[in-house]
Parts: C-alpha cells; sequence; structure tokens
C-alpha cells in the first residue's frame, strides 16, 4: 500500500506542518492542554508531524527492497544528527533543556536528510511553489492578525494565556511599554522576520506569476508585509527586509531581459516601501527611534550583548576540549526554560556552546553545499529554477544575518525553513545533474 503513494501524497504531512508553523506559538496558549507547567500537547504538534513523515519515509523505502542509495549531504546530516544525539546526553545542562534543543534541531536534520534518502531512492520530492504558496498564505492569516492587533484591538495578546507577561515584555522597547506588535508569533522579533521570509515568497511569486493580475496582487501583498512588519520595531528584521530589497535589485540588473526596466520597477517598490514607512513614522515616534538605531553604530556597539558575547569566548577559550566539544545540548537556549544556561542571541556562539568547533564544521559544509547548490540553480536556463535559486539565496542571508543578532537555528519557524530549503536544494540540484 504504502509503495502506491504519489509524490503528492506522502509529502502532505509536511506541506501541513508548513502551513500551521507560524500559528503554533498563539494555538497552544490558546488550548494549553498539556503536562507541567512549560510544555502543551500542541506545542509538540510538529515533532508528531515530522515523526509521522518519517515514519511512513522509512516504511516506504524499507519495502522497496532494495540497497538504500546516500549521498554525501545526506551522510553528513545522518552523522550530525548522530553527534547531536550524543550531546544529549553528554551535556553539563539539565536533561529537560537538553531534550528540548534536540528536539527544536535534530528532528529538522532528520527531516532533511530523509527528504533527501527519499528522492535518491525513489525521485519523490517536495514541491518547491507549493511550499512557497502555503508560507504565503499562512504569512496573509499573520499580517491580518498584526494589523489587528495595532489598529484595532490591542488587548488580543491576552489569548497568551501561560506566557502573557513574557509577551507583554517583549512588546517594549527601553522607555516605551507595549508599542510592538506580535500577532501569532508570541514575539516581535519573530514576527518579524517571518514577515520577511514572507516577503521573499512574495518576490518567487511575483516572478514567477502566469498573468500580470497576479504579480499585483502578490506585489501588493509584498507592501502589506512590508508595511506591518514596520511596526516590529525589530532592528533585525529592519536589517534583513533591507539585505532582501538589495539582493532583488541585484538579481534584477543581473538580469538579460530588459535589465533597466526591471531595475526601475525595483526601485519604484523601494519607493513605496520607503513612502509607506515615512508615513508609519510620522505618526508614531518609537519607528523613526528604532530606524535610527538600527543604522547608528554607536547603539550597536552598546548592546550589552557584546559583553555576553565576550564572556562565553573567554569561557571557552580557557578550555581546549570544551571549544572543541562544546558543553552539551541545553546550556543555550530562548527564554522559558528551567535550570540555569544561557541566553545567547547569537546562533554561531550558541552552536559553539552546545557543539564545539565540530559542530561549527558541520554547519558550515551545510551553509557551503546549500550555497553551492543554490548557485547551480542560479545559472540554470530555466527561469524558475533561476527564480528558485534567488529565493535558497536571499533565505540564507537573511537567516545568516539574523543568527548574528538572534537565536535562529534554535527558534522555529526559522530553524524548519533553513533544513527543508537545504533539503530542497540538493534534490533539485541533483534534478538538473547540477551536483
Amino acid at each position: 500500500m504504502i509503495q502506491q503513494l504519489k509524490n503528492s501524497k506522502i509529502y502532505l504531512s509536511v506541506y501541513f506542518l508548513i502551513f500551521i508553523l507560524p500559528f503554533l506559538p498563539l494555538v497552544r496558549e490558546i488550548f494549553p492542554v498539556g503536562f507541567g507547567e512549560e510544555y502543551t500537547l500542541v506545542g509538540f504538534v510538529k515533532e508528531m508531524i515530522v515523526l509521522f513523515f518519517a515514519t511512513m519515509t522509512l516504511a516506504y523505502l524499507s519495502e522497496k527492497g532494495r540497497e538504500m542509495r546516500i549521498n554525501g549531504a545526506a551522510g553528513v546530516l545522518v552523522i550530525f544528527f548522530f553527534y547531536g544525539f550524543s550531546h544529549l546526553f553528554l551535556t553539563s545542562a539539565i536533561p529537560s533543556n537538553a531534550l528540548n534543543n534536540f528536539r527544536l534541531v535534530y528532528l529538522n536534520v532528520a527531516l532533511a536528510s530523509l527528504i533527501i534518502l527519499l528522492f535518491l531512492n525513489s525521485g519523490f520530492s517536495p514541491d518547491c511553489r507549493k511550499i512557497v504558496r502555503l508560507i504565503f498564505y499562512s504569512a496573509l492569516v499573520v499580517a491580518a492578525f498584526g494589523l489587528y492587533e495595532k489598529f484595532i484591538n490591542p488587548d488580543i495578546i491576552g489569548l497568551y494565556k501561560l506566557s502573557y507577561p513574557t509577551v507583554v515584555k517583549n512588546l517594549g522597547i527601553p522607555g516605551f511599554p507595549k508599542v510592538r506588535i506580535a500577532a501569532t508569533m508570541a514575539n516581535p522579533i519573530k514576527l518579524g522576520l517571518f514577515l520577511v521570509v514572507a516577503s521573499i515568497c512574495c518576490i518567487y511569486l511575483i516572478e514567477t506569476a502566469s498573468r500580470r493580475i497576479f504579480s499585483f496582487l502578490f506585489f501588493f501583498s509584498l507592501l502589506v508585509f512590508g508595511f506591518v512588519l514596520i511596526f516590529t520595531l525589530s532592528r533585525t528584521a529592519y536589517g534583513s527586509f533591507f539585505i532582501v530589497l538589495c539582493m532583488y535589485i541585484i538579481f534584477k540588473m543581473s538580469d538579460k531581459d530588459r535589465p533597466l526596466k526591471k531595475v526601475l520597477l525595483s526601485l519604484f517598490l523601494f519607493s513605496i516601501i520607503g513612502l509607506l514607512t515615512w508615513v508609519a513614522a510620522s505618526k508614531e515616534g518609537t519607528i523613526l527611534l528604532r530606524l535610527a538605531q538600527t543604522m547608528d553604530t554607536e547603539t550597536f556597539m552598546a548592546d550589552p550583548r557584546h559583553e555576553k558575547w565576550g564572556l562565553i569566548i573567554k569561557d571557552l577559550s580557557e578550555n581546549l576540549i570544551s571549544l572543541l566539544w562544546g558543553f552539551g545540548l541545553g546550556n543555550s537556549g530562548t527564554s522559558g526554560l528551567s535550570g540555569n544556561y544561557i541566553i545567547v542571541e547569537n546562533s554561531f556562539l550558541s552552536i559553539l556552546v552546545e557543539l564545539g568547533l565540530f559542530g561549527i564544521c558541520f554547519y558550515l559544509y551545510v551553509i557551503a553545499r546549500y550555497s553551492f547548490n543554490a548557485g547551480r540553480l542560479l545559472k540554470s536556463q530555466r527561469k524558475e529554477k533561476k527564480n528558485l535559486g534567488r529565493l535558497l539565496f536571499m533565505y540564507l542571508a537573511v537567516f545568516l544575518f539574523s543568527s548574528f543578532f538572534v537565536d535562529s537555528y534554535l527558534n522555529h519557524p526559522f530553524s524548519v525553513y533553513f533544513w527543508l530549503l537545504f533539503a530542497v536544494s540538493e534534490t533539485e540540484a541533483l534534478k538538473n545533474n547540477a551536483v
């Protein structure tokens, strides 16, 4: 029976996961049924979906009754998974924190490896356009929620039953309480970065739209996402959005067919977003303040995170084994965990703290392979493949940039997107005999 599954059917659970990811932070609080003080059943929906997909995939591959094919990328991911599994036990953190970080990262690693193995052994691969559209559709709902929160009913954040004090705290900036929005993401920074990802999807959909009316609708959606993003007051999201727009213009300039017209259209997009920002900033001084802080190097250097990062590097450098191996999973994390751990707010240092230089090397391999695959897709003669390569590069740029200021490698949905898009880059490059 399993062998009769079609390509479109076997990935249904993954598609469902992609759509619901931005809503899980809120839904888990609306339905706080769970165990203990920290975990709810809804909070484990992602894990249950990944385990379901893993079970179906392994059952399908075992029914084929032949030797399983594996390539270098899948092999490295399998090794990396067991490397992380060992850090689940060889850690100085409490077991619950270690298990939490393992599920946040390594189930995504498992998902990526299974997607690659499934393609190598059956030819089944996820539909890239469907993935982009699902993120886009979910972003429309999130953006609408954000607009409702900002302009109609700010008290809707009362839906966050378990973490209401933390959400309210996150909505403020120094000297200005409750001036940001969080929508369904529970955190303004996560909301801002998600809207940046949604904007990347809009750009892809604009470039691949079959009719002009669809291009216009996606363009309008891009403006809406940019407008809502302004009210997150997230400097990381502002910088990421600027990077995406700059990359879009560079890509348009590299087009051989009527580049001047396309560059002018891109500049027009910049102008519209700039106008929306000016209108919003003229109404709220906090927006101008955050924009100024985003571009002010003195504000950046005065950030207290730098002192914390310096102490972390000092502690690691004093012990060679810790530097190479790390302190184990659960020693770094986001707010809400138990026991002693560090909120590093820097993915690279978080990986170093937990997994050491060996762990950094695994990530560097994945990033290099991802970039190589995306670069090959950029050289494709097919427009859709070229635009996919651009999307992959834009997301990687946002993921790496945001990783300097937040723990993107732990945070959902960004960690899921990273590993999923790595698997997509691998399968699409293999389709084109690019690797």
